[in-house]
C-alpha cells in the first residue's frame, strides 16, 4: 500500500520545526497522511491543527520524496509531498513549542548539517538540505534497482501527459468489456537508468511523443503471490506527438482491444466523465488535481536556465 503523506517545512530566524517521537532520538517533519476526501493542502491544514492547534496560512509546493522501507517485517512505501508553510499561532523560535499530542514533542532546530542530523527519512534530509541553499524545487524517487522490501516488486512509470489544459490517454476498448481509460507508460526494461528514463522510453514508444520535466506525484502497489506490481505515475507535459513514430507491439495485437489516444479535461469533472484505471489514480486526483498542477509548474520553473 503506498502511504500519501503531506509535510511541512516551518522556518524562523534560521531554525526548522521538526517532530519527536517522545523516547526517540530522531526527528521529522510535521503533518501526517492524507485521509479519504482530503487534498494534500487539507491533509496539511488538518495535521498542524492537531498536532499544533497552528493555523496553516500559506503552503507552496517544494518537493516530493518517495521512500521505502521495512518496520517489524512489514514493507512500506510512502509519497512525501513537501510544503514550504507559514503558520499562526506558534511560539518563536527561542521559545518552547507545545504539543497537543502526548506522543510527539515539538522543537526548534538549527537549519543547517548539523540541526538536522537526525531528520528522517534520510532522502527527504538530502534534498531538504539542497533546498535550503538554493530553494530548488526537488523530486527524490526510488531507482529501478532499489525496490521496497517484498518478495518481487515489478514496477512501471506512467505518464499524467498534460496538452494545455487536456490529459492525454488511452481509451482502451477490450472484446467484452466496458471501455476504459489508461495513462501511456509501461515496465521498466533492463537497460533503462531510472524510473524516469522508463517513463520517457515508454511515452516515446506509446505515442512517439516527447515529454518535458516530469515530477512523480502519486504511486499505486498491489501484491498478489508474493509479487508487488508498482505503478509510479509522473506529471508532465507534452512538447510534441508523432503518432506515426511509435513501436509498441501492443499496437498490432488484435487480441489486446484498440488503444485510441483521447484528450479529457484535466479537472474534477472531466476525471469524473471518465473510467480511469487504476480507480486508486482517480480517487486521488478527484482530490488533488490543483496541487498536482502546482508541482508541475515548480518543476518545470526549474527547468529553465537563471
Amino acid at each position: 500500500m503506498t502511504e500519501i503523506i503531506s509535510r511541512a517545512v516551518i522556518l524562523a530566524d534560521g531554525h526548522l520545526l521538526v517532530a519527536h517521537l517522545r523516547g526517540r532520538s530522531w526527528s521529522f517533519l510535521p503533518g501526517g497522511h492524507h485521509e479519504a476526501g482530503e487534498t494534500l493542502l487539507t491533509t496539511l491544514r488538518r495535521e498542524l491543527h492537531e498536532e499544533l492547534r497552528a493555523e496553516l496560512h500559506s503552503a507552496e509546493p517544494i518537493g516530493t520524496v518517495e521512500y521505502a522501507y521495512n518496520d517489524d517485517g512489514v514493507a512500506h512505501h510512502e509519497i512525501n509531498h513537501v510544503f514550504a508553510a507559514t503558520v499562526g499561532g506558534l511560539a518563536s523560535s527561542g521559545e518552547g513549542v507545545e504539543s497537543r499530542e502526548e506522543h510527539l514533542e515539538f522543537v526548534w532546530v538549527a537549519a543547517d548539517r548539523a540541526g538536522l542530523a537526525s531528520l528522517r527519512p534520510e532522502p527527504l534530509k538530502q534534498a531538504l538540505l539542497r533546498w535550503l541553499g538554493d530553494r530548488r524545487p526537488f523530486q527524490v524517487s526510488l531507482g529501478c534497482k532499489e525496490t521496497p522490501p517484498v518478495a518481487e516488486v515489478r514496477r512501471s512509470a506512467r505518464a499524467l501527459l498534460l496538452d494545455g489544459g487536456d490529459l492525454v490517454l488511452f481509451r482502451r476498448t477490450v472484446p467484452g468489456h466496458p471501455p476504459y481509460w489508461t495513462t501511456p507508460g509501461g515496465r521498466i526494461e533492463p537497460g533503462d537508468a531510472d524510473l524516469e528514463a522508463t517513463l520517457r522510453r515508454e511515452v516515446f514508444e506509446e505515442l512517439g511523443a516527447i515529454a518535458g520535466p516530469a515530477v512523480q506525484v502519486f504511486a499505486a502497489r498491489h501484491t498478489a503471490d508474493g509479487i508487488t506490481r508498482a505503478q509510479h505515475f509522473f506529471a508532465c507535459r507534452l512538447v510534441e506527438m508523432d503518432l506515426t513514430r511509435r513501436t509498441g507491439a501492443e499496437f498490432s495485437d488484435p487480441g489486446r482491444g484498440t488503444y485510441e489516444v483521447d484528450r479529457v479535461s484535466f479537472t474534477a469533472e472531466g476525471m469524473a466523465s471518465i473510467n480511469l484505471i487504476p480507480e486508486e489514480l482517480r480517487t486521488y486526483l478527484d482530490d488533488n488535481i490543483p496541487a498536482v498542477l502546482r508541482l508541475l509548474s515548480l518543476i518545470s520553473a526549474r527547468s529553465v536556465p537563471g
